[in-house]
């Protein structure tokens, strides 16, 4: 008996030893940057490991960075928009990205709240994204408010969406960073993070939670950018396609996505932060496929609602100054930037990665506009107003026709792969009619 107390002692005092080996190296390496004990060049500075555990990871950080301003928005503003961008104020420091990869406007409504709970922040960029306010089957009936259950990501968020405490928020918490410290996956994840501090080219996120990008640079070698937007396309294509959508409920000119969007610019009057909105640059191609499956209508009149939207928050605070909203989804020099033939797999290009993502490129010259530092051409982006609006719409509709009579096998194919992904015919009428509008 002895003896075997002897032996399972020894195994208990050597699996404690692993554990504590195992929590030391993660905690350390921190493969999902929740920790931050230090920041050590060649062990842990690139976070390869990050990407599927963002929705853990940047509740986590946002409250280690304490941040003055904040980027919110999807993946395309969280690889568009560097914090560290120089047009960023000195009030606004330090900066964080807490845009997340599909994230709703809801859960960037509840992300801010999240991040006013650590620090009201002063400065607010937000992105809005056409496609995140289209609805499945647009004719359901209206229903009252967004009220939900609550969602899984809500668990790691400090305050419910009344202001209340998140119950359970403790627990969450104290199990997250026992998975990241303990667990063999996480182990893993350390492993990788410190074997791959030399590749420069590794999907990351810097410590103020930008995505530089940098891992569409090998696929581009391998298979070359035109293969990138192909993908991108088709995915597209499945999705827009598969069912009716439009931006509205229920015949009505709003819908929930609306509410949510109305509830997060509340937030920011109640609690004095500085909130700027801008629209994605969109490549011509992913503007085209908008127009190609029937959504170009939408498109225009969910820019009507924006700014009808935020013309009622105005007249409400005659007291503040209006929140601007640019629009980028224009057709110019770089939203029609030729995309490279198949078989090209060295022409990298300068302002896209692929039809729904730009580059921290053009990214900055959308920081450079919304944070008031440069003046650029209507045919870039102009902030939408009551008077503006209906002016920018028809400009728009002008470049996109002449973007047509300049690159129509652009259009063919994009018709061609929509025809055979969907099998029907998708009708063209109109498509050349902008001049006459």
């Amino acid at each position: 008996m002895a003896g075997a107390k002897r032996f399972l002692a020894a195994w208990a005092g050597l699996a404690a030893a692993l554990l504590i080996l195992v929590g030391a190296l993660n905690a350390v390496v921190d493969p999902y940057g929740i920790f931050r004990f230090a920041e050590i060049a060649g062990v842990n500075h690139l976070k390869p490991r990050i990407g599927p555990h963002v929705r853990l990871a940047k509740p986590y950080a946002v409250q280690l960075v304490r941040p003055n301003g904040l980027i919110l928005g999807n993946s395309r503003a969280e690889i568009g928009l560097s914090p560290a961008h120089p047009a960023w104020p000195d009030a606004a420091q330090p900066v964080y990205n807490l845009a997340i990869p599909g994230g709703s406007v809801y859960m960037q409504l509840r992300h801010l709240q999240h991040a006013a709970a650590v620090n009201r922040p002063r400065l607010v960029v937000l992105s809005v994204d056409f496609m995140d306010f289209l609805v499945a089957d647009p004719g359901r009936p209206r229903l009252p408010g967004f009220e939900r259950g609550r969602q899984s990501f809500e668990d790691r968020l400090l305050v419910a969406y009344d202001g209340s405490p998140t119950a359970g928020y403790g627990w969450q918490a104290l199990t997250d960073r026992a998975v990241a410290l303990f667990s063999l996956s996480a182990f893993g994840d350390s492993l990788a993070t410190a074997t791959l501090q030399w590749n420069r080219e590794v999907a990351t996120r810097t410590p103020l939670g930008f995505n530089p990008g940098l891992d569409h640079l090998p696929y581009i070698r391998v298979e070359g950018q035109h293969a990138l937007f192909e993908q991108r396309t088709q995915e597209s294509i499945r999705s827009l396609g598969s069912a009716p959508r439009g931006v509205f409920s229920g015949g009505e000119a709003w819908s929930p996505v609306f509410a949510e969007l109305e509830a997060l610019i509340r937030f920011c009057r109640t609690h004095d932060i500085d909130l700027r909105l801008y629209i994605h640059p969109y490549h011509a191609t992913r503007l085209e496929l908008f127009r190609l499956l029937g959504l170009w209508d939408d498109l225009e009149q969910w820019k009507r609602t924006l700014v009808r939207v935020l013309a009622e928050d105005a007249a409400a605070h005659p007291d503040r100054p209006p929140i601007p909203l640019w629009d980028f989804a224009t057709y110019n020099d770089m939203t029609t930037e030729p995309v490279p033939p198949p078989g090209d797999r060295t022409t990298v290009m300068q302002w896209h990665w692929e039809s729904g993502h730009y580059n921290e490129r053009l990214g900055d010259l959308i920081l450079d506009v919304v944070l008031g530092g440069r003046v650029v051409g209507p045919a870039v982006a102009v902030r939408l107003t009551p008077d503006t609006v209906e002016p920018a719409v028809r400009r728009i509709r002008l470049d996109r026709a002449a973007f047509a009579a300049r690159q129509p096998q652009v259009i063919a194919q994009l018709q061609h792969t929509a025809e055979r992904i969907l099998g029907r015919r998708l009708h063209r009428a109109g498509l050349e009619s902008a001049a006459a509008d």
